[in-house]
């Protein structure tokens, strides 16, 4: 993400009201369009993973998504696969899939 010249990803603190909490665990990722992607983060609320392990989760989803990378954020491939990077670095345990519950890391 860093060396990329032709996104501009954005990461910002947000406060989420309970039914955006609930819905994304505490942290969303979105490209608004080729170029630019948002990663927003809860401050108000600990991301159900941690904030760590959640930004990373995004952050990977997004940078999937940008260009066109057809890299699908659900799949093992995907926002997953950056959390899990995240999880062993912090020696947590791995999130099996996107559709299992994330564990409290970091």
């Amino acid at each position: 993400m860093w060396n990329d010249k032709e996104v501009t990803y954005s990461i910002q603190v947000i406060d989420m009201d309970e039914g955006m909490f609930n819905e994304h665990g505490g942290g969303v990722g979105v490209c608004l369009s080729s170029s630019q992607c948002f990663v927003g983060i809860s401050g108000n609320r600990t991301p159900l993973a941690g904030s760590e392990t959640t930004l990373a989760h995004e952050a990977g989803g997004v940078w999937g998504e940008a260009r066109g990378r057809g890299i699908d954020h659900y799949s093992i491939g995907g926002a997953v696969k950056w959390e899990n990077y995240a999880r062993t670095i912090f020696g947590c345990t791995p999130r099996k899939d996107h559709s299992a519950a994330p564990t409290m890391c970091r």
